[in-house]
């Protein structure tokens, strides 16, 4: 995973470590603010009613009059993306209630 984000844009890889600790069982716990950095989902995205807050990446934010489903879906969408680039998926920490 360093070396893809390191071909992606070395100098971003290198300013924002660290992004990734090693857990007492070998596996590896990731920044996922640092994973969206190489995707479009940047602070500042908006996409239709819903948007990525200018001050931190993991906060979706309702822009105008958004649905459930529309920030369910950008948070898909942002999942998707790291999953296409960097082969990670990540584990929903949000429990949605009455919704999908």
């Amino acid at each position: 995973m360093k070396s893809r984000a390191r071909a992606l844009d070395a100098e971003k890889e290198e300013r924002l470590r660290p992004w990734a600790w090693e857990q007492p069982d070998g596996s590896y716990k990731l920044a996922p603010g640092f994973l969206l950095e190489y995707t479009e989902f940047q602070k500042g995205h908006v996409r239709g009613a819903v948007g990525i807050s200018p001050k931190h990446t993991l906060a979706i934010i309702n822009v105008a009059d958004a649905r459930a489903s529309d920030v369910a879906g950008l948070a898909r969408d942002m999942c998707d993306a790291i999953e296409k680039i960097f082969g990670v998926r990540l584990e929903r920490e949000v429990k949605y209630v009455g919704f999908e």
